[in-house]
């Protein structure tokens, strides 16, 4: 699994290798702990998650974090309780 992030302009500033085989739905915190020690705070910044990531918990937690996130649409459509993003 692959966390990284890039500037403005596409350039990438940081990433990390995670342990693949792992069950995504608990990691999002630990990731994004380990990419803001590498660039500072991830306020603003946008969230790309899979839909194993894409859970009402996780997905608040980024907002909690006062990110923005691109989920999954089918994830989001399973569940039923979040708006499109676009």
């Amino acid at each position: 699994m692959l966390g990284m992030v890039v500037n403005r302009d596409g350039f990438t500033c940081a990433h990390e290798v995670f342990e693949g085989g792992r069950q995504d739905a608990k990691s999002p915190n630990n990731m994004m702990d380990i990419l803001e020690k590498g660039t500072g705070r991830l306020e603003g910044s946008t969230i790309i998650v899979d839909r194993g990531i894409a859970l009402d918990e996780n997905l608040a937690a980024i907002r909690g974090r006062e990110c923005h996130y691109i989920a999954d649409q089918g994830r989001i459509g399973l569940q039923g309780n979040e708006e499109p993003a676009f």
